[in-house]
């Protein structure tokens, strides 16, 4: 289910951007019925753009927020298993500008800023679901950038590392790479077909998910892709010239994301980003054990049961 709220809300700067979103996250749950003041927020992490470390300064935030509802709402199926809300934060920054050099008084402009937050709320037992498939959300809630968290979070984390399924995750990046590289990039202009170029965003997107599924191929089930862009390309094994090409791209990136993307760049760019999803993953993945998977559906669940007992009892007290 969706639910849709839109506020905006002011700050003095970005620094409190992260604090900020934790407490307006919160009131959020207070002031919406059907959750009730016990509904707990378990963990937020900041995905997308500002997540990975490659945002521009209007680049939206992208949320991922973990909840546990009380034991009651899950007796009576009342729980949501997830929804959307968004909210702007406004803020303002100010410049002090020297008119003349000759001239000791300077001058102060400023300039206000609107960013967007989308937030997507998930509760426990659909996380758990995503747990279970080694799904993609999963790798963003806990791989993210987490801005808060709990126990109760960094033990449903532990779990998650023992369901980490390499070939699921690879699968879900090279679908999304495939679906980068066959956006329309042909114009109309008279009556000819023209190639269009990409935007620097894009072609970053596309050489990230390519850098997550060398990483993958290459370590396979022993170690989790980071989620933060220069980190990845420091642990990818790349040449060094390809690692100084990826860095210039993240740079380009970060500060004209929407500009074109240089054409003299097109050749790397090709023979870099492998097209199709034919041999793209490379290692033989083996089936998963069904008595582990089994093992790992079995300890979530008691997990989940011994989570919202304690915090039933918590909340009693």
């Amino acid at each position: 289910m969706t639910r849709n709220y839109q506020e905006t809300m002011r700050i003095d700067s970005k620094e409190d951007i992260h604090s900020r979103i934790v407490q307006e996250l919160r009131q959020q749950l207070n002031s919406t019925g059907h959750h009730g003041r016990h509904t707990t927020i378990l963990q937020i992490a900041v995905c997308g753009s500002s997540g990975k470390g490659i945002a521009s300064d209007q680049s939206d935030f992208d949320v991922k927020v973990l909840l546990l509802h009380p034991q009651k709402d899950y007796l009576l199926q009342k729980v949501k298993e997830s929804w959307h809300s968004s909210f702007t934060f406004e803020y303002k920054e100010e410049l002090e500008q020297r008119q003349d050099e000759r001239d000791d008084d300077n001058v102060t402009t400023s300039t206000t800023t609107m960013i967007e937050v989308d937030v997507m709320f998930i509760d426990y037992l659909r996380m758990v679901k995503y747990i279970a498939k080694s799904d993609m959300t999963a790798y963003e809630m806990f791989a993210g950038d987490i801005i808060h968290t709990s126990p109760e979070a960094k033990a449903l984390e532990e779990v998650w590392k023992q369901a980490y399924l390499p070939g699921v995750l690879a699968g879900q990046y090279s679908g999304l790479l495939n679906s980068y590289l066959k956006k329309p990039r042909t114009k109309k202009k008279l009556q000819q077909d023209l190639p269009a170029a990409r935007s620097n965003k894009i072609a970053f997107e596309a050489v990230y998910l390519e850098l997550k599924i060398r990483f993958i191929e290459k370590h396979g089930a022993s170690e989790i892709p980071p989620f933060k862009a220069f980190e990845l390309i420091q642990r990818s094994d790349i040449t060094k010239e390809e690692r100084e090409w990826t860095e210039d791209l993240l740079k380009v990136r970060r500060e004209q994301k929407n500009r074109h993307f240089d054409s003299k760049h097109n050749e790397k760019f090709d023979s870099f980003v492998r097209p199709g999803t034919d041999g793209k993953i490379k290692i033989v993945w083996d089936d998963a054990d069904p008595m582990d998977r089994e093992r790992i559906r079995q300890q979530l669940e008691s997990l989940f049961l011994d989570v919202v007992t304690e915090r039933q009892y918590k909340n009693i007290i």
